[in-house]
């Protein structure tokens, strides 16, 4: 299990440090009713959206990679997390070219800019979009639930790296959601700061973490392939 989470976790870091699925999640909570709760909604829907496309990953991977023994199963593995990481660096280097220069404001999707007023059954849509058709949360999610197959660990081990995965990726979310539920006097103020400081650091870490995340995933490929 540990070497499972050596694997998962820097995946699930780079999905984690989403910026937009962070700062769009701050406006719900600081904007909208207590009541509302939208920010509610967008978590499930991110978890939702986690979940499906790591276990669909990891199910489809079983079955397409199930009769491979020998030589030709390490080689189409280590292919596979090879294509991946370069997917994830290919990614890192665009959204450092696209993050905004300093004086310049940051470009946030459309829905960002409406968060404050969607529901919850409409921030839930939100939140699973994000999670399973970005591109990035898309090939990370895949590249965990591949590995979780390839492995060929058992059911119960599969389904364990894969609540880890999803509850690591959505950290920042739970900590923000559950953070003002608690304490939202104590950290409305922080809260505000960490949306100023999204908009200044935009595509920054985001690339970083995609970085560690490439370079896990082509260890793993050259580890298979020699």
């Amino acid at each position: 299990m540990t070497s499972l989470l050596q694997f998962l976790l820097p995946l699930a870091l780079a999905v984690a440090v989403s910026p937009v699925a962070v700062f769009g999640v701050i406006r719900m909570t600081l904007a909208a009713p207590v009541s509302m709760a939208p920010d509610w909604g967008f978590l499930t829907g991110w978890f939702v959206g986690l979940l499906g496309v790591v276990s669909l990953a990891s199910a489809v991977a079983a079955l397409l990679t199930g009769s491979l023994t020998g030589r030709a199963y390490y080689v189409v593995g280590g292919l596979l997390f090879l294509a991946l990481g370069a997917l994830a660096w290919n990614l890192a280097l665009r959204r450092w070219r696209a993050r905004p220069r300093p004086g310049e404001p940051a470009r946030w999707p459309s829905w960002v800019a409406g968060a404050a007023d969607a529901d919850p059954a409409k921030a839930s849509g939100l939140g699973f979009a994000l999670a399973a058709l970005d591109l990035k949360n898309l090939a990370l999610g895949a590249s965990a639930g591949v590995y979780l197959a390839l492995t060929r660990v058992s059911f119960g081990t599969i389904a364990l790296g894969i609540l880890a995965y999803v509850l690591a990726a959505s950290a920042a979310l739970l900590v923000v959601t559950v953070g003002f539920r608690l304490a939202r006097r104590r950290v409305e103020a922080p809260l505000g700061r960490l949306a100023e400081g999204l908009e200044l650091n935009l595509g920054g870490v985001e690339s970083v973490a995609l970085l560690v995340a490439g370079g896990t995933l082509v260890g793993a490929g050259l580890a298979a392939l020699f």
